[in-house]
């Protein structure tokens, strides 16, 4: 009887697993058509949408390098995400015109009183 229910147990501990990890990859493709939808609203140029398209895989290049850190306590990674997430809203507003600036806090305004604002100020 016990080892039933610890199969069934393991059982449901590896599909809450995956199915956590299901979630955490798709949201990722359903982010994708957002970011793409504020930055029409931003209205780039094609210049400023390839330094964009530079700045945003030189940040997912810092994150998954981050990611294989393992000589890292939880404080200093979190602390690392922060300053890299901070280093990328950084670059990507000096690529901003002032009216898009403008426009772009605006924006984050918006989303923050909406509640679509991430945990920890990385909107």
């Amino acid at each position: 009887m016990k080892k039933l229910i610890t199969g069934i147990a393991i059982i449901l501990a590896m599909t809450m697993g995956a199915q956590a990890q299901d979630t955490t990859q798709s949201k990722f493709g359903r982010d994708k058509p957002r970011m793409e939808d504020r930055y029409k609203e931003l209205n780039l140029t094609d210049a400023q949408k390839a330094e964009v398209k530079t700045i945003n895989a030189s940040f997912r290049e810092k994150m998954d390098n981050l990611k294989k850190e393992t000589s890292l306590g939880e404080k200093e990674m979190k602390d690392k995400k922060k300053a890299i997430s901070m280093e990328h809203r950084s670059a990507f507003e000096n690529v901003l015109t002032a009216e898009q600036k403008t426009k772009f806090a605006e924006m984050r305004k918006e989303r923050k009183e909406k509640g679509g604002h991430r945990k920890g100020g990385n909107s």
